[in-house]
């Protein structure tokens, strides 16, 4: 078996070979044909990469509404796998008290569930399109990444993200109590005080 520093240069150069060759690709076959190539090309690298992953998408169906299960995964990672995260992002609630901390975009954080790891990534993509958009949805998509092996699947699919769902809807839901609470530190909250003079 050759040493290593005898067939690095010669996986170099055949690396720099594919990605001038898949350059020309790209540009000069038709779509559908590059289309199939790269469906191709990611089957073949799904056969030998041992992990799937799944997106939580921040707008779903409802285009116009952000997705509930989106927004319990981030109460969720925020409140449960923070404490791993390097980078967080605050911003003020909707009142403008209360301070919200939430894991940054393009950062990593590992949870850990029934003895599996899984890893899960806070990121946006921005719009390729040149349009200026008044609804957030079309200028960036903003979506949760978890990553597992492939062995845990059926465990991930059917206990963990049903776990993660119920888990989020009550961190959210805590929230909202603390920020009631804390709107009326007097604790005796009255709807009809505003309108007596």
């Amino acid at each position: 078996m050759a040493p290593m520093a005898e067939w690095l240069p010669w996986f170099g150069s055949a690396v720099a070979s594919a990605i001038f060759l898949w350059s020309m690709v790209q540009n000069h076959v038709p779509d559908t044909l590059r289309l199939f190539l790269t469906t191709r090309a990611a089957k073949i690298a799904a056969n030998f990469n041992p992990y799937h992953e799944i997106t939580i998408s921040e707008y779903g169906a409802k285009r116009f509404q952000r997705s509930e299960f989106f927004l319990a995964v981030e109460a969720y990672v925020s409140d449960a796998c923070a404490r791993h995260a390097w980078r967080l992002k605050a911003e003020l609630g909707k009142d403008s008290k209360n301070l919200q901390i939430a894991v940054d975009d393009h950062e990593e954080v590992t949870d850990d569930f029934s003895g599996t790891t899984l890893w899960w990534y806070a990121s946006k993509q921005q719009s390729k399109a040149n349009v200026i958009s008044i609804y957030p949805s079309q200028d960036e998509k903003r979506f949760y990444r978890v990553v597992f092996h492939r062995r845990h699947r059926e465990l991930v699919v059917g206990f963990y993200l049903p776990f993660i769902l119920s888990k989020g809807r009550a961190v959210t839901v805590k929230n909202r109590q603390r920020r009631l609470f804390t709107n009326n530190a007097g604790g005796s909250w009255n709807p009809y005080r505003a309108k007596s003079v």
